[in-house]
Parts: C-alpha cells; sequence; structure tokens
C-alpha cells in the first residue's frame, strides 16, 4: 500500500496540481502510484532488500563459525553499518523515486529549475526575440 502512495509529495506540490480538491488529487496520487509500481519496486529492491538479504547471509553465517561472544561483536558492528547505510541510502532512495516522478510526469530539467514544456517554449522564443533585437542593433 505504500508504494502506491509514494508519490504522495510529489502530486500535491506539483504546480499543475494546486487548485485541485482533495478526490481530485487523492485519485491523482493512486493513479500515478499505480502507473509508477514497477520502477518503485525495482528501485525498493535495489537498495534496500538485497542489501537485507546480504545481511542475513552474513548474520547466518557467522552463527556457524563463531561463539556467541563473536556473534555478538558480530551483531554489534552489522547493526551499525546497517544504521549508517539506512541514513545514506534513504536520500538517494529519495533522490531516484524524484527522478522517477520527474520522469513520468514531463517535466524537463533545465539550468536546475524545473520548467514544464510550455514554460520552455516560452523561454525560447524569448532568447530567439532577444538575438533578433542585437541584430539589429549592430546594423545601426
Amino acid at each position: 500500500m505504500g508504494i502506491i502512495f509514494n508519490y504522495t509529495n510529489f502530486v500535491t506540490s506539483d504546480e499543475r496540481y494546486l487548485d485541485y480538491n482533495f478526490g481530485k488529487l487523492f485519485k491523482l496520487v493512486v493513479k500515478t502510484g499505480f502507473e509508477l509500481t514497477f520502477e518503485t519496486i525495482k528501485i525498493f529492491l535495489k537498495f534496500f532488500i538485497i542489501p537485507i538479504i546480504v545481511l542475513l547471509i552474513v548474520l547466518i553465517g557467522s552463527v556457524m563459525k563463531t561463539s556467541m561472544y563473536g556473534f555478538i561483536n558480530i551483531m554489534g558492528i552489522l547493526l551499525i553499518v546497517s544504521l549508517v547505510y539506512v541514513i545514506f541510502i534513504f536520500s538517494t532512495y529519495m533522490a531516484r523515486v524524484s527522478d522517477i516522478y520527474i520522469d513520468y510526469s514531463g517535466y524537463e530539467i533545465k539550468d536546475d529549475s524545473i520548467l514544464s514544456e510550455e514554460e520552455t517554449y516560452k523561454d525560447e522564443n524569448k532568447i530567439e526575440d532577444s538575438n533578433l533585437e542585437d541584430s539589429e542593433d549592430e546594423k545601426n
């Protein structure tokens, strides 16, 4: 269920949907969540599930090879490593989820700002207009 509502913050903060009521936003969040479920699951597996499986394999191997005291030491070290991993990887996970939403929504990133296709077209026309004015000034 959390995978479907993973994009709630992105959809509700999207400027195109600021005037939508709760019902429309809820439908849009659910629709976006269902359409992006496969990509989200791939990212979740990559960043969380595979490291947990590796951690379990290491724990099982350490139980078979060490005494109880050694096992407790290994558990403590793995716990610290796991906490550091989760803290650092969570921001990377959210960045990838954000990238998925940006690709899905059709935004174009230009000069570290997010512009819709319409705004990009307007900016290109402004550049062309200013180039025309500069060339007319040079002729005079």
